[in-house]
């Protein structure tokens, strides 16, 4: 089922069904300021596509083979994100079989081209967008968690994982957690509060980049997948530590934390360290 999240702007959601080939089309309308644009949604049995009219004229983007990857479609936010005066659509592209995967991509107008272009497609069970610290509305940043790298010791989660901020320019997504120093200490200092089980207190700059208010809002969990998800927070607090060049700190930590761990063993803690630093050896870089 395609799902649209909410956006400030005037919209109306019209659900037609698939009969025999022809496609579904899900319309959805934005009315801009300068530009009035159809968003509508387009499923068949070997594709997937989003129409957008603008300026009189229909102008079609499709995706691939819809069975291979799209359970749905979802418009997260349609605005100019990166100040070149074009309307562009951020769009999260969802699967779900025994596990749900999802990418990003922004679909973005090329004039001398006259067609809607989209970016590679970005692998994050979730991205959140939010405004410049510096108070500049007309673009975003946009902060997510490292799936990547947590993939390779557990399916994704969307709430846990290194965080990483990035920022849309030049048709694609650029890596500027390095930008945020303070940011990544205190996202490594709540891993480090997860790995001890222990109260923190989160300042209000940190909250508006990830939502956590503290520690004691962490999700609840089964206490058999404990094991297993303490490896992912030793895996999310080395990376940040590593990433503002504090990688010793980051390890010793490590060594004297999984010693004293009741869900790890001092063998596991070895293999983990191993297997850790060849994930973040091997990481995906967006530059």
């Amino acid at each position: 089922m395609i799902s649209t999240s909410k956006i400030k702007v005037l919209f109306m959601l019209v659900i037609l069904y698939v009969v025999g080939c022809t496609p579904t089309k899900r319309p959805i309308e934005f009315e801009f300021e300068k530009s009035y644009i159809d968003v509508g949604y387009y499923q068949g049995f070997n594709y997937a596509g989003i129409n957008i009219f603008r300026d009189g004229k229909s102008y079609n983007y499709f995706f691939g083979d819809f069975k291979d990857f799209a359970n749905s479609i979802e418009v997260i936010e349609v605005n100019d994100l990166d100040g070149d005066n074009e309307i562009d659509l951020l769009l999260k592209l969802s699967a779900c079989g025994a596990n749900c995967s999802g990418s990003y991509q922004i679909l973005y107008y090329d004039p001398d081209l006259d067609k809607y272009m989209s970016t590679e497609p970005l692998g994050r069970s979730k991205i959140t967008p939010i405004a410049y610290p510096d108070g500049n509305s007309s673009k975003k940043l946009y902060v997510t968690r490292e799936d990547g790298l947590i993939s390779k010791f557990s399916n994704p989660i969307s709430s846990i994982g290194p965080i990483q901020i990035l920022e849309y320019k030049g048709n694609k997504f650029h890596d500027i957690t390095k930008d945020y120093i303070q940011i990544v200490e205190e996202d490594a200092a709540y891993w480090e509060a997860r790995i001890r089980n222990t109260d923190i207190y989160m300042t209000e700059e940190y909250t508006k980049f990830t939502g956590i208010q503290n520690f004691q809002e962490r999700e609840i969990y089964d206490s058999e997948n404990e094991s297993s998800l303490h490896v992912l927070y030793y895996v999310s607090y080395v990376s940040d530590m590593c990433l503002i060049e504090k990688c010793d700190t980051g390890w010793n930590t490590y060594n004297k934390y999984c010693a004293e761990d009741k869900y790890l063993s001092t063998e596991n803690c070895k293999r983990f360290e191993e297997s850790i630093k060849l994930a973040l050896e091997t990481r995906e870089v967006l530059k």
